[in-house]
């Protein structure tokens, strides 16, 4: 299965969803790479809200992987 670039630089930008409807915006400010806490500062002084992304169905599978290991 093919990575997302994303996925395959480890660049992500957590709490926010969304956000490849929304790459235009980002695309006409000067900014080349944003990540980690700056990404997320970013973001919020463009209007995006901070959210949970972990579903209760996920965060339960990671608990019990966490068991295991």
């Amino acid at each position: 299965m093919a990575q997302s670039v994303e996925q395959e630089l480890s660049l992500r930008w957590k709490g926010l969803r969304g956000l490849i409807s929304r790459t235009r915006r980002y695309a006409l400010t000067d900014h080349h790479l944003l990540v980690g806490e700056g990404a997320q500062r970013f973001a919020v002084s463009m209007g995006h809200q901070l959210e949970d992304l972990l579903t209760e169905s996920s965060r339960e599978r990671w608990i019990e992987w966490r068991a295991r290991v």
